[in-house]
């Protein structure tokens, strides 16, 4: 199948469909909000705990969704962008370290899509110098990535990922950046079947659906930070933004 035939037999997403995201979006953020609350009001909890804590709340809020549900790392585990824990064995969530927390669901039904949404919190008072030009480095990517997008219609996927990788590397940052840029938003798993942003894709974004842009830094043993969206690409090439933009690294303060 040609790349022309294929980026017709990928639907676009109807309004309903769009209505269904977005109402997922406001759900994911609900939960991150209370997220917060519950670190700040407990004793030191593991990631273990604060996973089944997100999990419960999803299903409360009647989202499913597959493959772990979320993503809960502390400290050196983000290091590892689709880290899990070992169940007994997960860290403590404590003063000092940055915590990476990717969630991402749907309503309950055949046609909704995905949201998938990662936020980014220092545990403590004030993060340190280095944390913060890390954040600062990712954020300015993610800006980067989505102006180039809207400059850009039909810009390959490869192409937005590779300008993401420069822009990180010029930051001193050179082979941290380990996965792809985004992907398309599908209705049965996050990952739909539209473009993927990463470096061997030649598939240009679909207008019509839903993508996410999530920008990130690992170093092995140390820690790992991201930053991620989602975006729906209108008919006409214009970006809407559907979550919202993290602009700092929001700082808790446990007990």
């Amino acid at each position: 199948m040609n790349k022309s035939k294929l980026i017709q037999a990928i639907p676009a997403w109807t309004p309903a469909e769009l209505k269904l995201h977005q109402q997922a979006v406001k759900h994911l953020e609900n939960i991150f909000q209370q997220v917060v609350a519950h670190i700040k009001n407990s004793k030191p909890i593991t990631e273990e705990q604060l996973y089944k804590f997100i999990v419960d709340k999803m299903i409360r809020a009647r989202i499913t969704s597959v493959l772990n549900w979320t993503i809960v790392a502390y400290g050196a585990s983000a290091a590892d962008p689709h880290y899990h824990f070992k169940p007994g064995k997960s860290r403590v969530i404590k003063p000092g370290q940055l915590l990476l927390i990717d969630i991402w669901g749907k309503l309950n039904r055949p046609d909704a899509p995905y949201a998938d949404i990662t936020q980014m919190y220092y545990i403590g008072e004030n993060p340190s110098a280095h944390f913060q030009k890390i954040w600062y480095d990712i954020r300015s990517t993610r800006d980067l990535a989505l102006a180039y997008i809207q400059q850009y219609p039909g810009v390959q996927g490869q192409a937005i990922h590779k300008l993401a990788e420069k822009h990180l590397d010029s930051c001193g940052h050179s082979g941290l950046f380990i996965h792809g840029l985004g992907h398309d938003l599908g209705q049965d798993t996050p990952h739909g079947p539209g473009a993927n942003l990463n470096s061997k894709s030649t598939q240009p974004l679909i207008p019509g659906r839903g993508y996410t842009i999530e920008p990130g830094i690992y170093k092995a043993g140390h820690f790992g930070a991201r930053s991620e969206i989602n975006f729906f690409l209108t008919k006409n090439h214009k970006i809407q933004i559907t979550t919202k933009v993290q602009r700092e690294i929001e700082c808790i303060q446990s007990l």
